[in-house]
């Protein structure tokens, strides 16, 4: 009976000691919720977001009168102005239509086809040409789909 005594108190005791240092960072975390939700009522965290807009924004403003910056040219006819979007599923088994083709071409039906296939194993990555409105290689049937609704945009 008194070895089972001298078995049981040190077990007790480390469970203790762990039930306090469990206590303690239940207080410490409990702190620091504490603590943001007083900053998040107050506005604080708000006005840092502010802050920080107005900075970006000064930033920006500062980039582009420096000329760092340059002003898009819409006028220019060679300016990526057509864009379509094509999302399919590339693989037998692979859903949620992770692959897709975009083209992005100017006003001359010129640019490229970016194209991702998507699968479980690996990702490749392919870009077409096109010019005028057309590719010197086959295209895929999800690329020309794309390439049709950038050019009718």
């Amino acid at each position: 009976m008194n070895s089972n005594l001298i078995l049981i108190f040190p077990i007790l005791l480390i469970m203790a000691l762990l039930l306090i240092l469990c206590f303690i960072l239940c207080m410490v975390s409990l702190s620091k919720c504490n603590r943001l939700k007083r900053q998040l009522s107050d506005g604080e965290f708000e006005e840092k977001i502010e802050e920080a807009e107005r900075k970006i924004s000064r930033l920006a403003k500062e980039a582009s009168q420096s000329g760092a910056l340059p002003a898009a040219d819409l006028s220019d006819p060679g300016a990526i102005r057509r864009i379509g979007i094509e999302r399919f599923d590339a693989f037998p088994g692979v859903t949620g239509a992770f692959s897709f083709s975009a083209a992005l071409l100017d006003d001359n039906y010129n640019g490229i086809i970016l194209t991702t296939l998507y699968g479980h194993e690996s990702s490749n990555t392919y870009i077409r040409e096109i010019k005028e409105g057309d590719s010197d290689v086959k295209l895929l049937e999800e690329e020309i789909k794309a390439l049709e609704k950038a050019k009718n945009n």
